[in-house]
């Protein structure tokens, strides 16, 4: 009798009622049949789709290679993983610019326009030795022309920790005052930015432009200088040294002389034009041949001037046409192989006694250590002018005879003694010394007491640490030697004069009388300055005449002129105690 066994169905497999035994077909299907959880996994989609061109023999050929390639593919993105993760990191520190950058020597990069470029990378020992080489920059006078016509770049320094980023532009041209920069893409243009050239500086366009400029014979002349400025340098001598003093801070780097900062490496990046020729920026063998390119108005002034012998000085050449020129308004376009420029709030640490500028000139530029104000008296200068001048300080000779009275006493704990200062005075008159006599009095302060004029420029040869004590004419602060100060890391102190209404009443007037369209201006100008007198003998020092100011002064052509001219009168209680306050922080 044959047995019958009762069967039921779960699913597509069948089950047994005698002890769940499987027929053969029955284990067949279980096996090729996925569970719930097999089908909802990718590998088994791939090999379903890889089943169904089982018939198909040259496309289940082709899908094979296809994946043998992408598995190539993922290997080398692996293996070249750092230099993608290197590309979207180090460059973005662009973003944060006070973020310091790692020290893995130079490397090259690119614009947005050629990032899928592979950038070579370099063995460890080639970084460790462009850690340590010079650069191959050479600081020259007069070079023959280079018959490489440059490529627009930027070379960039910037340092590790502190805010300073110096820039070399490559490809630049000049016409009627407006720089003309050779980048055209959006991410150069960002850079430059970070370079302190501002979009609305300049006017820019792209590669084919420069070569078609590079064709013109009218322009390579110049293709073997490059300008110390953005901007054209004004002749003045306070305004000059502001537009220079970035330049006698990069002279160091650009020669190659100095690439670290107490111990601290800079690093250099470069930026090429994506649809320019890639250069090998390192091995450029560009020297650098300084261009002073000067605004023609006042350029008059320059010969014989204190600007002319500050720059024979910081070239160490007499003569000075191959390196000075200045640009007309109606000139025809001039281009240069490049142009210098920088950013950063802590220029003041290249303007240190390890300057080349100091050290080549033989110039006393480091401090005086605090045991030296204990040890021997402390040389202060007071710089004013003649009788019946501009901004005569009044009662200088009092001053003069009072600071030699005057003596500080301070318990110093640096020294751990009680130091016992006293003081030697002069008092000078710039106008009658040549160049190098102000340098030489300069050398020798310590302490500067100055009536706010062009002759304060020369605070750049005080050593560091010096004192430098600015009297300002009421309602008229400019602050541009405090800025000055800074840089060169001096110690800044003011005091405000009194009011000189007289005076400056009466250089109103005059101007009424040669332009009387203005007597209502001046009438108003007139109670202003009273009203703010009125507050200062008050003792409220918080006035808003700003007579620097030219949205003040150019009310009244030549308003601000009778402000400056005011002579100074101080009290002595407010110098005395200006002076020992420096002194005491000194110690």
């Amino acid at each position: 009798m044959n047995r019958v066994n009762s069967h039921c169905r779960e699913g597509d497999v069948v089950i047994s009622s005698t002890g769940n035994d499987l027929s053969p077909v029955d284990t067949l299907r279980r096996r090729k049949t996925p569970t719930t959880l097999q089908v909802n996994r990718s590998t088994w989609k791939l090999r379903s789709f890889y089943l169904s061109l089982y018939s198909k023999r040259r496309t289940r050929g082709i899908f094979l290679v296809f994946i043998f390639l992408l598995v190539a593919y993922t290997l080398l993105l692996l293996k070249n993983g750092n230099l993608k993760l290197d590309f979207w990191t180090k460059d973005s520190s662009y973003a944060t610019a006070k973020e310091p950058w790692s020290f893995e020597g130079a490397k090259t990069w690119f614009t947005e326009t050629a990032s899928l470029q592979k950038r070579p990378s370099y063995s460890i020992q080639q970084q460790k030795s462009w850690n340590t080489e010079q650069l191959e920059y050479e600081f020259v006078g007069n070079i023959e022309e280079n018959k490489e016509l440059p490529v627009p770049f930027i070379q960039l320094w910037k340092h590790v920790h502190y805010d300073i980023t110096i820039c070399r532009i490559f490809g630049v041209c000049v016409n009627s005052n407006r720089f003309h920069i050779f980048l055209n893409s959006s991410n150069m243009k960002k850079q430059l930015e970070y370079c302190g050239v501002k979009q609305h500086y300049y006017d820019s366009s792209g590669y084919e432009e420069w070569q078609k400029v590079m064709s013109t014979t009218d322009y390579p002349s110049y293709l073997d200088k490059d300008l110390v400025s953005n901007i054209p340098l004004r002749t003045h001598m306070p305004h000059f040294i502001e537009d220079i003093t970035p330049f006698v801070a990069f002279k160091d780097i650009l020669k190659g002389q100095r690439t670290t900062l107490h111990g601290l490496p800079f690093q250099e990046k470069y930026s090429s034009e994506g649809k320019a020729p890639v250069v090998d920026y390192r091995r450029s063998k560009y020297g650098f041949n300084p261009f002073f390119l000067f605004d023609s108005s006042g350029f008059h002034r320059f010969n014989g001037s204190w600007t002319k012998e500050f720059l024979t000085l910081l070239l160490g050449k007499v003569d000075l046409s191959p390196f000075v020129e200045s640009i007309q308004s109606n000139t025809s376009m001039k281009c240069f192989r490049s142009v210098v420029t920088g950013k950063g709030s802590d220029i003041k640490y290249l303007l240190n006694h390890e300057n080349s500028f100091f050290k080549d000139n033989n110039l006393r530029k480091e401090a005086l250590k605090a045991s030296d104000w204990c040890e021997k008296p402390i040389q202060v200068t007071i710089l004013s002018r003649r009788a019946n001048n501009a901004r005569t300080l009044i009662g200088a000779d009092n001053f003069a005879e009072n600071i030699r009275k005057l003596q500080v006493t301070k318990d110093s704990k640096k020294q751990q003694k009680i130091c016992h200062i006293t003081f030697r005075c002069e008092i000078v008159y710039f106008e009658e010394m040549t160049f190098l006599e102000q340098i030489s009095v300069m050398q020798k302060t310590d302490i500067l007491i100055a009536a706010h004029g062009a002759g304060n420029t020369n605070i750049v040869f005080l050593p560091e640490n010096s004192v430098v004590i600015e009297i300002y004419p009421f309602a008229y602060k400019a602050n541009i030697f405090e800025e000055l100060a800074r840089k060169y890391l001096l110690r800044y102190d003011s005091l405000i004069a009194e009011p000189d209404t007289k005076s400056f009443k009466q250089c109103l007037q005059k101007i009424v009388r040669a332009h009387p369209e203005l007597e209502v201006k001046v009438k108003r100008l007139t109670n202003e300055w009273d009203t703010a007198v009125t507050k200062f003998l008050e003792g409220d020092r918080s006035h808003k005449l700003k007579m620097e100011n030219p949205k003040v002064s150019d009310l009244v052509p030549s308003s601000r002129v009778c402000a400056r001219n005011q002579t100074l009168n101080i009290a002595w209680r407010d110098l005395c105690n200006v002076i020992k306050r420096q002194v005491i922080q000194m110690l």
